[in-house]
Protein backbone atom coordinates (compact mmCIF):
# COMPACT_ATOMS: atom_id res chain seq x y z
CA UNK A 1 0.00 0.00 0.00
CA UNK A 2 2.74 2.45 0.95
CA UNK A 3 2.53 6.00 2.24
CA UNK A 4 0.61 7.34 -0.72
CA UNK A 5 -2.48 5.17 -0.31
CA UNK A 6 -2.30 4.39 3.39
CA UNK A 7 -4.87 7.05 4.17
CA UNK A 8 -7.44 5.31 1.95
CA UNK A 9 -7.38 2.01 3.83
CA UNK A 10 -9.90 3.09 6.43
CA UNK A 11 -12.35 4.15 3.73
CA UNK A 12 -11.93 0.80 2.03
CA UNK A 13 -11.94 -1.52 5.05
CA UNK A 14 -13.76 0.53 7.69
CA UNK A 15 -12.68 1.58 11.18
CA UNK A 16 -13.25 -1.82 12.83
CA UNK A 17 -10.93 -3.61 10.42
CA UNK A 18 -8.34 -0.83 10.67
CA UNK A 19 -8.39 -1.20 14.45
CA UNK A 20 -7.79 -4.92 13.96
CA UNK A 21 -4.90 -4.18 11.56
CA UNK A 22 -3.34 -1.79 14.10
CA UNK A 23 -3.76 -4.32 16.91
CA UNK A 24 -2.07 -7.03 14.82
CA UNK A 25 0.75 -4.67 13.91
CA UNK A 26 1.19 -3.73 17.58
CA UNK A 27 1.24 -7.41 18.57
CA UNK A 28 3.90 -8.44 16.05
CA UNK A 29 5.90 -5.19 16.00
CA UNK A 30 5.54 -3.60 19.47
CA UNK A 31 8.62 -1.41 19.01
CA UNK A 32 7.40 -0.16 15.60
CA UNK A 33 10.64 -0.97 13.82
CA UNK A 34 9.21 -2.56 10.66
CA UNK A 35 8.14 0.16 8.20
CA UNK A 36 6.69 2.56 10.77
CA UNK A 37 3.53 4.16 9.42
CA UNK A 38 3.99 2.79 5.91
CA UNK A 39 1.41 0.02 5.63
CA UNK A 40 -0.80 0.71 8.63
CA UNK A 41 -0.84 4.44 9.34
CA UNK A 42 -1.21 5.59 12.95
CA UNK A 43 -4.68 6.94 13.82
CA UNK A 44 -3.39 10.54 13.95
CA UNK A 45 -1.64 10.27 10.55
CA UNK A 46 -1.83 13.23 8.19
CA UNK A 47 -0.73 12.42 4.64
CA UNK A 48 1.04 15.71 3.93
CA UNK A 49 2.83 16.08 7.28
CA UNK A 50 6.12 14.68 5.96
CA UNK A 51 5.95 16.30 2.53
CA UNK A 52 9.31 17.89 1.77
CA UNK A 53 8.84 21.23 0.03
CA UNK A 54 10.34 24.69 0.23
CA UNK A 55 13.69 26.36 -0.20
CA UNK A 56 15.34 24.48 2.67
CA UNK A 57 14.79 21.08 1.04
CA UNK A 58 17.88 19.40 -0.37
CA UNK A 59 17.78 19.45 -4.17
CA UNK A 60 17.76 16.23 -6.19
CA UNK A 61 21.18 15.77 -7.85
CA UNK A 62 21.08 16.80 -11.51
CA UNK A 63 21.90 13.36 -12.92
CA UNK A 64 19.14 11.72 -10.88
CA UNK A 65 16.65 14.47 -11.78
CA UNK A 66 17.48 13.88 -15.46
CA UNK A 67 16.89 10.14 -15.11
CA UNK A 68 13.57 10.71 -13.32
CA UNK A 69 12.44 13.06 -16.11
CA UNK A 70 13.44 10.37 -18.60
CA UNK A 71 11.28 7.82 -16.75
CA UNK A 72 8.33 10.22 -16.98
CA UNK A 73 8.98 11.03 -20.65
CA UNK A 74 9.23 7.39 -21.71
CA UNK A 75 6.66 6.01 -19.24
CA UNK A 76 9.43 3.76 -17.93
CA UNK A 77 7.77 3.12 -14.58
CA UNK A 78 9.05 -0.46 -14.49
CA UNK A 79 12.69 0.64 -14.70
CA UNK A 80 14.53 -1.06 -11.82
CA UNK A 81 15.73 1.38 -9.16
CA UNK A 82 19.23 -0.06 -9.32
CA UNK A 83 19.34 0.70 -13.03
CA UNK A 84 18.27 4.29 -12.35
CA UNK A 85 21.08 4.63 -9.81
CA UNK A 86 23.80 3.28 -12.09
CA UNK A 87 26.30 5.83 -13.45
CA UNK A 88 25.71 4.73 -17.08
CA UNK A 89 21.97 4.33 -17.61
Amino acid sequence: VGRLRAGLLERFYGSDVMTLFRDLKQTYDPRVIMNPGVIIPPPDWTPLADLKVGREVMQIPEDIAHRLCEVERTAGWATPKLELASPNP
